[in-house]
């Protein structure tokens, strides 16, 4: 099953969790569009007449226009392909004919068309009645996933947890090494008198470093100035 975009999942939430559907087991199209995004209320209306497979959509005229007939164009292409998706991977039957006509909503003023693939798209499924397979219900229910998909997120997530888990054991392994050479009978010590024989060594051999340097600058500066 493809992957859909946010406006897609909320048509098949809304569609799986229909009262309608769950009483009877089936919805007209219509009917669905009507409860949910056509009608006065959702400021749209679709005049189709199947025989003739023409459509027009009718929106009030009021401020922002264009962008309300963006937005409500964008919601009848996605919503009458969605269900033509749903319906070739039958998600979704459709049972009845296309030969009727009628008006869904008030007559609002201003009037659109669309092209003629969209037209009879809209007329294959606006007046029959929708079923809803089992698989999509279940696919709703596990959050839009598949059974791949959840088997492929569990054996992750235990994945990670085996990662997890092996980190853990080896921290603290390094730590109970560490803490046993702490109080280990092994551990090297030096008192006061070794400690200060130690720092005197290595300040002697600084002094020597040091005094070696300086010899070797004096006799290139000499060099120099012989020549």
């Amino acid at each position: 099953m493809r992957k859909f975009n946010l406006l897609e999942k909320e048509i098949i939430e809304k569609l799986v969790n229909s009262p309608a559907l769950n009483e009877q087991g089936l919805i007209l199209c219509s009917k669905f569009l009507e409860d949910n995004y056509i009608g006065e209320r959702f400021d749209m209306s679709l005049a189709v007449e199947c025989i003739e497979k023409k459509v027009l959509m009718l929106l009030p005229k009021k401020e922002n226009f264009e962008e309300l007939q963006r937005a409500k164009i964008i919601f009848v292409i996605t919503f009458f392909n969605l269900i033509k998706d749903l319906q070739n991977e039958r998600q979704i039957y459709l049972i009845g004919d296309n030969d009727k006509e009628g008006l869904l909503g008030p007559q609002f003023s201003e009037k659109i068309s669309f092209a003629k693939d969209l037209d009879e798209i809209i007329c294959d499924s606006f007046f029959k009645l929708i079923a809803v397979s089992q698989d999509l219900v279940e696919y709703v229910k596990n959050d839009f996933k598949t059974d791949e998909e959840i088997r492929h997120n569990e054996t992750l997530r235990i994945s990670k947890i085996g990662i997890g888990v092996a980190i853990i054991i080896g921290l603290s392994s390094i730590i109970l090494c560490i803490y046993s050479d702490k109080i280990s009978d092994n551990t090297v010590k030096l008192d006061t008198k070794q400690f200060n024989t130690l720092i005197k060594y290595q300040d002697s051999i600084g002094n020597n470093m040091i005094n070696f340097l300086d010899t070797t600058r004096i006799e290139k500066d000499t060099t120099k100035h012989r020549h």
